[in-house]
C-alpha cells in the first residue's frame, strides 16, 4: 500500500525476510514495482541483494516485467523501469551501489557553472559578457526551481546542489574580494585589519557547524524518579500519547525533540534543517549557526561596500547607468557576485530577524509560539544569554 514508514520499520535488524513470497509467488519487490513504488523498491533491494530482480513468480515474471506491463504507469514507473533495468544486469549478489558521483555532480554544478560563465564571457569579449553572464544565471535559477529537499534519484537523498550554490559563492566572493577589490582600497585600513579576521571567524564557524553533532537523541526519555527509559508500552497508558514513539529511531521522544526526515535522526531543541549546510540546526548548534548568520551578514557587507570603492576608483566620473553598462561589457564577475550577494545579504538579514524573535520567546523555528507574555527586558535576556550558549533567562508559562 506504500505504507514507507511500515516498510522501514519491518526491513531494519531483519525483523522480516524480504525474499518471502506469497501465494502467487510474488515477492514484495514484485508488488512495490508493480505499483511504481520506486524509493520503495531502491529500499528492499539495499535490505536484500540485486537477485531479488531474478525471481520469478507463478507466471514466470520478474519485477521489472511487472513494471512494464503496468496498464496505468504511475510517475514512479519512469525512473524505476531504467534503474532497475540497469541494475538487472549486474552481479545479482551484490547491492545497488549508491550514487555518490551524481550527489558530487550536484553539489558541484553550481560553482561548475558559475566557472564556465565566466571564462565564457572572459573569451568572447567586452561585447557579449553581460549575455553570457544572464544566460548563466537564468540557468542556474532553472536548475533551482525544479529542486526540491530531495534528490530524484530513487535513493531520495538530500539535495546537496543547494549547499553546492552556497559554498561555491562563499569561495568566488573571498576570491574576487581579496584579489580583486581589495587592493583598490589601501587607503582604508579598517578594511585590511577587519576582514582577515572576519574571513577565519566566518570559516572556523563553517567547519564547526559542519562537524559537531546538532544535539541528537538516540535514547529514550527516562522516567521521573528512577531514570529508567520510557517504552511503547508505557505509552498505551494515559495522558502519554503513542505519537511520541519515533519509528524511525525507535525511542520515546522527550519534549521537544523532533525527528528529521532528511538526516533520519531524532535531535533535541530542533530547529529546521538548513539545505544550504546541510545540516539539522538544534541544541548543540543553533547558537553557532545564529553567529554564522551574522558573520555572513558583515562579510557580505564589506563585499559590497569594497565593490562600491571599486566603482568609485575605476569608474571614476562615471554615472551610474554608465558603471552599469562598464561592468556588463568588462567586469561581469564583480557585478554579478555583487548582486548575488546583496540579495543573499537581504535575505540573511530577514533570516536573523526571525531567528532573533524567536529565540526572544525561548523557542525554536519548529517549536514556535505565535505570541508571548515576555517582557521586552525578558526577550533581550534570552536573546543575550542563547548567543553566549546558555540557556533561556525566561520561558513563557503557556509555551507546549
Amino acid at each position: 500500500m506504500g505504507h514507507l514508514e511500515a516498510l522501514k520499520y519491518l526491513t531494519k535488524h531483519q525483523r522480516t525476510d524480504v525474499f518471502l513470497k506469497d501465494v502467487d509467488g510474488n515477492t514484495v519487490l514484485h508488488i512495490a514495482a508493480k505499483e511504481g513504488f520506486s524509493h520503495i523498491c531502491w529500499l528492499l533491494l539495499n535490505a536484500g541483494d540485486c537477485s531479488l530482480l531474478h525471481i520469478r513468480n507463478k507466471h514466470n515474471h520478474t519485477p521489472l516485467d511487472l513494471a512494464q506491463q503496468s496498464t496505468k504507469p504511475k510517475p514512479g514507473h519512469h525512473e524505476l523501469i531504467p534503474f532497475l533495468s540497469y541494475l538487472a544486469q549486474k552481479n545479482p549478489n551484490q547491492k545497488p551501489s549508491s550514487p555518490y558521483f551524481i550527489w558530487c555532480f550536484q553539489l558541484l554544478q553550481p560553482g561548475f557553472v558559475y566557472t564556465i560563465m565566466i571564462v565564457i564571457a572572459h573569451l568572447t569579449g567586452d561585447q557579449y559578457q553581460g549575455i553570457v553572464a544572464a544566460a548563466s544565471l537564468l540557468y542556474i535559477m532553472y536548475l533551482l526551481r525544479k529542486k526540491t529537499h530531495r534528490m530524484k534519484h530513487i535513493c531520495r537523498w538530500p539535495n546537496p546542489m543547494f549547499a553546492g550554490m552556497f559554498s561555491a559563492g562563499l569561495l568566488y566572493s573571498f576570491f574576487t574580494y581579496y584579489f580583486i577589490l581589495l587592493p583598490y582600497t589601501r587607503e582604508y585600513i579598517f578594511l585590511h585589519c577587519l576582514s582577515p579576521f572576519l574571513t577565519v571567524l566566518q570559516l572556523y564557524i563553517y567547519w564547526k557547524i559542519l562537524r559537531v553533532d546538532p544535539g541528537a537523541v538516540r535514547y529514550s526519555m527516562a522516567k521521573d524518579g528512577n531514570n529508567m527509559p520510557y517504552t511503547l508500552k508505557d505509552l498505551c497508558v494515559p495522558p502519554l500519547k503513542v505519537e511520541a514513539f519515533c519509528a524511525d529511531c525507535e525511542i520515546v521522544r522527550g519534549p521537544k525533540v523532533k525527528h528529521c526526515r532528511l538526516c533520519n535522526c531524532c535531535y533535541q531543541d530542533m530547529d529546521h534543517h538548513c539545505l544550504f549546510l546541510l545540516k539539522c540546526i538544534a541544541k548543540d548548534n543553533h547558537a553557532m549557526f545564529v553567529w554564522f548568520l551574522i558573520c555572513c551578514a558583515v562579510s557580505l557587507s564589506f563585499f559590497l561596500l569594497t565593490s562600491l570603492l571599486y566603482c568609485n576608483s575605476v569608474y571614476s566620473g562615471y554615472s551610474l547607468l554608465e558603471i552599469g553598462i562598464a561592468m556588463l561589457r568588462a567586469d561581469v564577475w564583480i557585478l554579478s557576485l555583487s548582486m548575488m550577494n546583496l540579495f543573499s545579504l537581504v535575505w540573511i538579514i530577514t533570516l536573523i530577524r526571525f531567528q532573533l524573535i524567536v529565540i526572544s520567546q525561548g523557542n525554536t523555528t519548529y517549536f514556535n509560539k505565535t505570541d508571548s507574555v515576555l517582557s521586552s527586558t525578558e526577550k533581550l535576556l534570552n536573546i543575550a544569554y542563547f548567543l553566549q550558549g546558555k540557556k533561556p533567562f525566561a520561558t513563557d508559562p503557556f509555551s507546549t
